[in-house]
């Protein structure tokens, strides 16, 4: 405890200089801390002998954000849109994990169906219609729309991708479109189209937007397979675009939980040469560092068939719906060696996931958007639990002198202020 308080006398002497409302802020927090800390820590350290003080918060724990259904979802920071077809777009504040706005369909579309982000915009598919639009994400609780809807060819089952300039609009049975935009978002009036088989029915565009990876229905069997994926290069002649391989994939196609118009369980997710497809038969993974030559690496079976996938640091997030709603969550940093472990989710009917640094959220077609913290609640430190190395760095938050951490937003207001600091103690109590 003396070493503690030599600490705090530290940090509270190094900021003597700052705004003297800050200060004030920052100095009461730390006697307020002190006097029940103390109390709480010598009580604890005479009943358990110096035992650690820990915070047990389950960082698992599965949030329901009640709204309708909904059945795609993408991330942007601290901020989710969820995509609810007629009803539009659901946009989730991460950090105070509450539903924020929801924004109908734009005129002349009835339906959003399927949705991507490249930076400060946020692209939309009406997948019945034909519908796509560009909004604005520059302030992400407040979407503009900036441009479109322009028509589109789709047919059942259809998606859209976009990075570095290019959209591509899956087409499902209708052609595959390409098109450029602008920094705004500004949507170019040229347009190129491919016919790829009888049906894509989603596309993963590369984050250099070179290439795209199509979902395809083929016109016959490639690899001894119906389904599979075909890598286009969007960068040949301009007004063209060329196929670099084909490849099958065993058990895809029409398995449990498709969902019309726009979750067909052939979806993928990409970590820089990795490319992981979900579909009927769990996770094909490949190498696609030569997207002329891709090759196999391995495939990780799972007990629910996949719908949705997405990837974050070596890490993927997997959801299903057949036989029952699940999430996977599977180590991937040695692929000889894959580590899946499989959650039940609520039941209701999971189609979609999204992750970001700090929750996982997922697109559920009865309960509407679930999220999961990625993080403890109150360890700032990051070494999985709550102790005396999380005051310092709870306090820079108090102060102002260090950026938003979700971890220390423990009543879930999306800020860290002096609200937060009685529900800090008690973590550290225990």
């Amino acid at each position: 405890m003396t070493v503690l308080m030599s600490k705090i006398n530290l940090f509270v002497s190094t900021n003597e200089s700052a705004d003297r409302s800050v200060h004030f802020v920052v100095v009461g927090a730390y006697r307020l801390l002190i006097k029940r800390i103390t109390t709480r820590f010598l009580a604890l350290v005479l009943f358990l002998g110096c035992a650690a003080l820990t915070g047990e918060v389950d960082a698992g724990e599965i949030e329901v954000l009640n709204t309708f259904g909904t059945n795609n979802v993408a991330v942007s920071g601290d901020v989710a849109f969820a995509t609810a077809g007629s009803q539009g777009i659901v946009v989730v504040d991460l950090k105070s994990l509450t539903i924020t706005d929801v924004i109908s369909p734009p005129d002349g579309t009835g339906s959003v169906d399927d949705v991507s982000t490249d930076g400060d915009l946020l692209f939309t598919l009406d997948g019945l219609g034909g519908g796509l639009s560009v909004y604005s994400i520059a302030n992400p609780l407040q979407p503009q729309l900036v441009s479109g809807p322009v028509a589109t060819d789709v047919g059942p089952f259809a998606g859209v991708s976009a990075a570095n300039q290019r959209v591509v609009v899956s087409g499902g049975t209708g052609l595959l479109t390409v098109r450029s935009y602008d920094s705004n978002g500004t949507l170019s009036g040229s347009v190129t189209s491919i016919d790829l088989g009888i049906g894509q029915p989603d596309v993963l565009i590369s984050d250099d937007g070179e290439t795209a990876y199509v979902s395809t229905d083929f016109a016959g069997s490639v690899d001894g397979q119906g389904f599979g994926i075909t890598a286009i290069d969007l960068t040949s002649t301009p007004g063209s675009i060329s196929i670099t391989d084909r490849f099958g994939i065993v058990g895809a196609g029409f398995s449990a939980g498709a969902r019309g118009p726009a979750n067909f369980p052939i979806e993928s997710a990409l970590q820089a040469d990795t490319l992981f497809v979900a579909s009927g038969n769990g996770i094909a993974v490949y190498d696609v560092s030569n997207p002329e030559n891709v090759q196999t690496i391995t495939l990780i079976p799972l007990p629910t068939n996949p719908t949705s996938v997405d990837v974050f640091n070596d890490t993927l997030y997997v959801v299903g719906n057949s036989p029952n709603s699940t999430m996977s969550v599977i180590d991937v940093s040695d692929l000889s060696s894959p580590v899946v472990n499989t959650v039940n989710l609520p039941t209701g009917g999971a189609l979609g996931v999204a992750v970001t640094s700090g929750s996982v959220v997922i697109a559920d077609e009865v309960l509407g958007v679930l999220v999961e913290r990625l993080f403890l609640l109150g360890d700032l430190s990051g070494d999985g639990e709550v102790t005396f190395f999380d005051i310092a760095p709870f306090i820079s938050l108090l102060s102002g002198s260090a950026s938003f951490n979700p971890a220390g937003d423990i009543n879930g207001d999306g800020a860290v202020n002096f609200l937060d600091i009685s529900g800090f103690v008690n973590l550290l109590a225990g």
